[in-house]
């Protein structure tokens, strides 16, 4: 009997191909389907892995999923996963953890040019017909100006890297899980993530969203922040008090 995998959301369709020949997925999305809550959970009872992106899998439904095997994350972060019930339960979960790492880290790049040339605001005013405005969008340049970057993992790092060799900023960092001795990149690492808001242009976020992070940006880092810096959010939303 060949086992089942429900795809609750998109996937490449070489990762289909592969799942195909040796399972049987579950993948309404193909068909145009969209499921509600209710039917993503039945489907999720009858399966034996199950492949997620962004669908939340909550204790109340681990408790009926006694077919289930295996979780395994089309990403890195797994805060969309209740991990201590899937693991009271016999469920491993598992992820990619270097699957996207230069893709969001060249993506954080792309975002932090966007906003130091002004890029969205300058194509919304020449398309509205403004275009005495151009000289209010004038922007900065990348080039000596402070990064600070928040989380020194696979993408940080990257970020890191790309910052430092192709645009000649000065990296600034803070990770309290990254020992000194133990990192090699082009970042400072500091011991204090105040010394790095003090001094950055842009602040760039890496961190997995855990108790410990959520709302790690809050008021009081607000008010330490350098005036005109501009802060780059690639991991999760909660990360920063957008209040």
């Amino acid at each position: 009997m060949r086992p089942t995998v429900f795809l609750p959301e998109p996937i490449a369709a070489c990762g289909i191909s592969i799942l195909e020949k040796e399972h049987d997925c579950i993948a309404p999305w193909r068909e145009g389907r969209m499921l509600s809550k209710p039917q993503e959970v039945d489907m999720l009872r009858e399966a034996d892995a199950v492949i997620v992106r962004l669908l939340k899998i909550t204790a109340s439904e681990l408790k009926h999923c006694s077919n289930l095997k295996v979780i395994a994350k089309h990403g890195v972060g797994v805060d969309n996963i209740d991990c201590k019930v899937a693991t009271e339960h016999g469920i491993p979960v598992i992820f990619t953890p270097t699957a996207n790492a230069n893709a969001v880290a060249e993506h954080t790049i792309g975002l932090m040019l966007s906003l130091a040339r002004n890029v969205c605001g300058a194509s919304q005013a020449l398309r509205g017909g403004s275009f005495a405005d151009r000289s209010s969008f004038v922007g900065i340049e990348l080039y000596g100006k402070t990064l600070g970057i928040v989380g020194l993992g696979r993408i940080g790092s990257r970020v890191a890297e790309i910052a430092a060799a192709g645009l000649g900023m000065n990296v600034q960092a803070y990770d309290p899980y990254r020992e000194p001795g133990e990192y090699r990149g082009p970042a400072d690492l500091n011991k204090s993530l105040n010394t790095v808001l003090a001094v950055a242009d842009f602040l760039t976020l890496h961190t997995p969203l855990s108790k410990d992070t959520e709302y790690l940006i809050d008021d009081e880092c607000i008010s330490m922040i350098k005036p005109g810096c501009r802060i780059v959010n690639t991991s999760r939303g909660a990360v920063v008090d957008e209040q």
